[in-house]
């Protein structure tokens, strides 16, 4: 990021001076003939002051550039930051983010002992979703899911998408909230999605691990949940469900 201010200011200050230069060339060439056009009878007096003119001018001038260039500054500032935290596409959290989330979580649940749930969510056929209606109305669902994730969480709760279409949520919840909330995911995502370009129906899988019981990193969550994801698919798809308590145990 300090390299691309760096570049940026680089930038900002040649356009700054180009645009100084410019002016002050049709200042020292022009400025004789307009003067004595719009001002005849007052020409001399007002060649007096025309270097005052100039500087008022020119410092108007560079005033109103800084601002607008600092602006610009600060709004690429605000668009890096947000991509080191916020999916570009969804408004959700991106991986990393939610990684150093569940890692906070989990050094706070390890102290106080209070819940944690991680829920791993996988859309069933979006690929024929692309197939069949193009990658603009893929994005579109895929907008839509975070906006239903969203409103299935709580503040304190964090939703991420991890690419594609994997979703991720981090829950304090015991166990049979996060199974209740895990259904509820799957319910909501049967419903269909009205877009600008039409209905689609989709359905999800849901995977979900808790703390401690499947895993005491965050790593170890994350494999337990994707794997309970996988077993739902792999037994028929559109349901939800957690690891075996063997494999759940082996993972932390």
């Amino acid at each position: 990021m300090f390299g691309l201010s760096m570049e940026l200011r680089m930038k900002s200050a040649t356009r700054i001076s180009v645009v100084y230069l410019a002016f002050s060339v049709a200042w020292i060439g022009g400025s004789d003939w307009a003067l004595s056009l719009l001002f005849p009878s007052h020409f001399p007096l007002i060649s007096l002051y025309k270097g005052w003119v100039f500087a008022l001018v020119t410092a108007l001038l560079l005033y109103g550039l800084m601002r607008r260039e600092a602006a610009k500054r600060d709004r690429v500032e605000r668009e890096l930051r947000s991509l080191a935290v916020y999916d570009s596409l969804t408004g959700l959290l991106n991986r990393n983010c939610f990684i150093e989330n569940l890692d906070k979580a989990i050094a706070l649940a390890e102290r106080d002992g209070s819940p944690l749930g991680v829920l791993f969510m996988d859309l069933d056929g979006f690929k024929e979703v692309n197939d069949r209606f193009g990658h603009q109305v893929g994005d579109e669902l895929l907008i839509e899911v975070g906006k239903r994730l969203l409103f299935l969480t709580r503040s304190a709760d964090s939703a991420a998408r991890f690419g594609g279409d994997e979703f991720v949520l981090l829950v304090h919840n015991d166990a049979k909230g996060t199974e209740t909330l895990a259904s509820r995911l799957v319910e909501a995502m049967r419903a269909p999605f009205f877009l600008r370009s039409g209905e689609v129906r989709t359905t999800a899988s849901v995977g979900y691990a808790l703390f401690p019981e499947h895993g005491r990193q965050s790593r170890a969550l994350l494999r337990a949940a994707d794997m309970a994801m996988y077993k739902v698919k792999d037994s028929g798809k559109n349901d939800a469900g957690a690891p075996p308590s063997v494999e759940g145990t082996s993972c932390g």
